[in-house]
């Protein structure tokens, strides 16, 4: 009864939220089966009052939901009055504000991108390949990072130095490493065929984090590379250190 009491009024939730959006979540917070409970299965994207809702499956995590939904992860934690700490359950329903990829494209972009000069960003390359993948569109598809082809096994190393969030499989990025960095920066490695962390480790710029592979949705061995801000995907090119 609370869970429909709080569906039923989440647009005013929404409006009363305004600007308190919240931290980037910690995207390793990942779907723990309820004994017992089965899930209801409304269809994906139907409409609660203004808002769609998705429904959580085995496998979800805040990060892969935003991501698919194409929504800042701090704002479908904010609308879902959710904390980073929330374990998701298979069957609950999280409501996905109104934003798409597009509307964010605009001066939210600009804004991350002046505050990453200002703050002189710089990245390590996270290994020696061949860039043949950039930024922003791949094919018919959104391209939310860069693509290196390198060799199977080929070491991939932290772009800088922070804390993973997640060390796992997800799906469609095979095995995956998240780290958080200062100032809500993270970033991402997929598609690894070995992971050399696990969650909650602390990394330094340039250590071994996992080695090259071709899990998930590829068809070859590659690193799939992310960097975001607040949530936020922004194209990493223009932070890398030169040479590559």
């Amino acid at each position: 009864m609370e869970k429909h009491f709080l569906l039923k009024y989440s647009a005013l939730y929404v409006l009363l939220l305004g600007s308190c959006l919240m931290a980037c979540p910690k995207a390793g917070v990942v779907v723990r089966e309820r004994q017992g409970v089965k899930a209801r299965a409304p269809e994906e994207g139907q409409v609660l009052g203004a808002l769609p809702i998705h429904t959580v499956l085995k496998g979800d995590t805040f990060y892969s939901i935003a991501r698919n939904h194409h929504v800042p992860l701090e704002g479908l934690l904010a609308v879902n009055g959710l904390r980073e700490t929330d374990i998701l359950h298979i069957g609950q329903q999280l409501l996905i504000p109104q934003a798409s990829a597009a509307a964010l494209k605009g001066k939210q972009v600009a804004e991350v991108e002046a505050s990453l000069v200002a703050e002189g960003l710089k990245l390590e390359w996270p290994l020696k390949g061949m860039l043949y993948a950039k930024f922003g569109k791949k094919g018919k598809e959104v391209h939310d990072g860069v693509d290196l082809a390198a060799p199977l096994g080929t070491p991939v190393k932290a772009a800088a130095a922070g804390k993973v969030l997640y060390a796992g499989e997800q799906k469609g990025y095979g095995k995956i490493v998240i780290v958080e960095h200062s100032a809500g920066l993270i970033t991402l490695y997929a598609h690894n065929h070995e992971l050399r962390v696990q969650t909650g480790d602390v990394v330094a710029t340039g250590a071994v984090i996992a080695t090259v592979g071709q899990s998930g949705r590829t068809s070859g061995p590659h690193l799939h590379f992310e960097l975001r801000k607040n949530g936020l995907p922004v194209d990493p090119l223009p932070y890398f250190r030169l040479p590559p």
